[in-house]
C-alpha cells in the first residue's frame, strides 16, 4: 500500500485521474495548498473522479455526494467541506 498527494483546486467542481482502487483519506492544507491523501495499491489503471467544493454557508444540494472533510484558507477565513460525487 501506499499514500498518495494530491493538489485541488478551490474551485466548486473539479475531477481528479486517481488509481482506480483510491480511498480518499482526507483534504488538508499544506503550507498554502489544499491537498487529498489517498490509500493505493499503486495499480496503474486510473479513474476520473468528480470532487466538489462547498463554502460555509452556501446551500447545495446533497444529493449524489459523500463528505470527505473541510479545509481552511487564511488562517480561518474562508472555510471549504469537500464532498466526491458518487
Amino acid at each position: 500500500m501506499y499514500i498518495w498527494k494530491y493538489e485541488i483546486p478551490v474551485t466548486d467542481e473539479f475531477e481528479l485521474e486517481l488509481p482506480s482502487n483510491a480511498l480518499v483519506l482526507c483534504v488538508q492544507m499544506q503550507l498554502e495548498t489544499p491537498c487529498i491523501w489517498v490509500k493505493t495499491s499503486g495499480t496503474r489503471e486510473t479513474e476520473k473522479r468528480k470532487f466538489t467544493i462547498i463554502g460555509t454557508g452556501n446551500p447545495f444540494d446533497a444529493r449524489g455526494l459523500s463528505y470527505i472533510g473541510t479545509f481552511q484558507q487564511y488562517m480561518g477565513a474562508l472555510v471549504w467541506h469537500l464532498f466526491e460525487r458518487v
